[in-house]
C-alpha cells in the first residue's frame, strides 16, 4: 500500500505541475536597475557609491507602496570613479576620473586628496603625494538638481625602496632622471 499511495502523490504532483505551466506567466514588474560600479580588480576600494554626508534616505523610500514599482533602486544619481593606482611610490602621480551614471546635467566634481593639499574641480584631475602614508580621497559628485553622490579611495603611498621590495623592481616605472655629466 504505501508505494501505490506514493505512486499517487508522484502522478498528482506531476499533474498539478502541468496545469501550472499551461497557466499564462505573471507580469514581472518594471525596473530601472542601478549599473554597478567599475573598479578595478586589484584596487583597495575603501567605499563606493555613498551618498555624502548630510544626505539622508527619502522618507518616501521607506514605505512599500504599488507606485515606487517604476522608480529606480537607489538613489536617483549616482557617479563612477576610478584612480590610475592604489599602490604607489612617493612622488608618483595619480590620474583620477569621474562620470555620472545617472542624474541631471550639468555635473561637477569636487575631489579632496586626503594629505591638506587644495581640493581639485572637474572629471579629471591629477595629483603628486609626496609623504608616504595611507590615504582616502575622495570625489563628490554634484548633478543639476542638487544630487550629490561620494565614492571615496584608499591610497597607499610608500617609499620607492618599499615599492621595489613589494612589487619588484620596474625600470622605466621606477628611473629617475639622472644628473647630467659634467664635461
Amino acid at each position: 500500500m504505501g508505494l501505490r499511495f506514493c505512486v499517487f502523490v508522484v502522478v498528482a504532483m506531476l499533474a498539478a505541475c502541468q496545469r501550472t505551466q499551461s497557466a499564462p506567466p505573471a507580469p514581472a514588474p518594471s525596473v530601472t536597475p542601478v549599473p554597478a560600479v567599475a573598479v578595478a580588480p586589484s584596487s583597495p576600494v575603501a567605499s563606493v557609491g555613498t551618498p555624502a554626508p548630510g544626505e539622508s534616505p527619502d522618507a518616501e523610500d521607506a514605505d512599500d507602496d504599488d507606485d515606487d514599482i517604476d522608480k529606480p533602486w537607489g538613489p536617483e544619481f549616482e557617479i563612477t570613479a576610478d584612480a590610475s593606482w592604489y599602490f604607489g611610490f612617493v612622488s608618483r602621480e595619480v590620474q583620477f576620473g569621474a562620470k555620472a551614471l545617472n542624474g541631471t546635467p550639468p555635473y561637477t566634481y569636487t575631489w579632496e586628496f586626503d594629505d591638506g593639499t587644495p581640493q581639485a574641480t572637474g572629471d579629471h584631475t591629477e595629483h603628486r603625494y609626496e609623504k608616504a602614508g595611507h590615504y582616502s580621497p575622495y570625489v563628490v559628485g554634484k548633478d543639476g538638481k542638487g544630487e550629490t553622490y561620494r565614492v571615496t579611495f584608499y591610497i597607499v603611498v610608500v617609499t620607492r625602496e618599499d615599492y621595489i621590495q613589494k612589487k619588484g623592481p620596474d625600470a622605466p616605472l621606477l628611473q629617475s632622471p639622472a644628473p647630467s655629466p659634467a664635461p
